[in-house]
């Protein structure tokens, strides 16, 4: 290596510390990267066990429908067998197929004489097997519709998880906001406060104030500072929750609102897509899944035909036989009642099934009906705070002013102070609830977009 190359290995140049400089302000600035909503739910989707568990029991339930297709095909197989038997005083071209064939030979050509029990004689035979069942009284078809149904509801229980998880991470999310702003909101308070017990103590100076003013207004300040310590924990343990579901440290979540405040809309709008729901789609899917299986479980009373053939590709001793097929038909007469037993198990979960959806197809109902009406509730109150914060803020300023002139007391002051900032908060809370009514009214009446599919 040249003494160039080395010194500028060991020693970098300008250039090369300005590319590492930018290189830092880049992963700081990626770090530190506002998240959204959507952005959360995505994480939590990468980072989620349980939507792994989901995925795999679709995986699961998707071979168990592949599975059942293999039915509809015949099954080839290479084979091999070699046969010994005892000799027989007399052998004949029948006991010789019939163990080339794998068969027991018949009573009459086995060999029962005790003196020839120490000696065998040996038949080989191998090639191709073929076993196609031609009809199996629609068991395979209507087995494979059950398994595909089944799929789909597997499916469809995948989707629901999804939204009920957006909906959680919905919650803690404006949770974390609503933290965020509270904080913010307190130590505004407490700079306020601050302001006051200046102005209070420079009165006091002044022989213009009382010395219960100014403690009254301390206490004040100690009361609000021990709130702001509540909502910082609050708040670290929020934020704790959010970083186990994402894996991000809990320190580099950083959050940003991009929802807009949604507008209402009637209810028989939302009613009308409650249908959808994907754990209604569920429910159906299973239904008809259940129909199938009792319908195949029906299949048992018919006549079962089988197809069975053989090609030799090798025989010893020789036969002169290059192939054989058999063509069975199978009807059942007796089974102890079992097949009577599995159509009448089969049939009673269908009628659990339509139970269950019918039941669920209520509550669907009910929770759409509840979560409107919490939702207008929720936008009547957010309007009516809006009003209000404004009407506190004037009323603390005419206060303020009424102090200053010397027409107040310092304590309808801080009683004004006090109502503003409370009902601050209050207006905080209520922008959040709308915010999270309006998500839960979304999921309940199942109109959840593409969102499950975005991510």
């Amino acid at each position: 290596m040249s003494f160039q190359k080395w010194n500028f290995l060991c020693y970098p140049g300008k250039r090369l510390k300005k590319l590492l400089f930018i290189t830092l302000i880049v992963i700081n600035s990626i770090d530190a990267e506002d998240l959204d909503l959507n952005a959360i739910y995505a994480l939590a989707l990468r980072h989620s066990e349980d939507v792994k568990i989901k995925a795999s029991e679709v995986a699961i339930a998707e071979a168990r429908y592949r599975e059942t297709l293999a039915s509809y095909y015949p099954q080839l197989a290479l084979f091999a067998r070699s046969t010994q038997q005892s000799p027989s005083s007399n052998r004949t071209d029948s006991t010789l197929t019939d163990l080339l064939l794998g068969r027991t030979p018949t009573l009459e050509n086995r060999n029962t004489n005790s003196s020839n029990t120490s000696s065998f004689t040996r038949y080989d035979v191998g090639g191709l097997s073929l076993a196609w069942p031609l009809f199996t009284g629609l068991r395979s078809y209507h087995e494979g519709k059950a398994a595909r149904d089944a799929r789909d509801a597997a499916r469809f229980n995948e989707k629901r998880f999804r939204e009920l998880l957006y909906q959680d991470l919905a919650r803690l999310f404006y949770q974390n906001l609503e933290y965020d702003k509270a904080i913010l909101l307190f130590k505004d308070e407490e700079r306020t406060l601050r302001l006051r017990i200046y102005e209070l103590a420079r009165r006091l100076n002044l022989g213009r104030s009382r010395d219960g003013e100014v403690l009254n207004a301390r206490a004040e300040l100690l009361t609000v500072q021990t709130d702001l310590k509540s909502q910082e924990h609050l708040r670290q343990s929020a934020r704790e929750m959010l970083s186990f579901l994402t894996g991000r440290p809990a320190e580099s979540l950083k959050l940003k609102d991009s929802q807009l405040l949604p507008a209402r809309e009637d209810l028989n709008r939302y009613l009308e897509t409650t249908p959808a729901r994907s754990d209604l789609q569920a429910a159906r899917s299973l239904l008809k899944s259940k129909e199938m299986q009792s319908k195949a479980e029906k299949g048992g009373h018919l006549p079962r035909l089988d197809l069975q053939a053989e090609g030799y590709a090798y025989q010893q001793p020789t036969t002169g036989r290059d192939w054989r097929f058999t063509l069975g038909i199978t009807l059942p007469i007796f089974e102890g009642g079992a097949t009577v037993s599995r159509v009448r198990l089969a049939q009673e979960e269908v009628k659990t099934r339509q139970l269950e959806l019918k039941k669920l197809e209520r509550l669907a109902d009910f929770e759409t009906r509840l979560a409107y009406s919490a939702f207008v509730t929720a936008m009547a109150r957010k309007t009516l705070l809006d009003q209000a914060v404004r009407i506190a803020r004037q009323a603390y300023a005419v206060q303020l002013r009424d102090y200053e002139l010397g027409a107040g007391s310092a304590l309808e002051v801080f009683d004004a102070l006090r109502r503003f900032h409370s009902t601050r908060r209050n207006h905080l809370r209520a922008e959040t609830e709308l915010r999270l009514e309006h998500i839960q009214l979304q999921i309940a009446a199942g109109r959840t977009g593409n969102m499950h599919e975005n991510h």
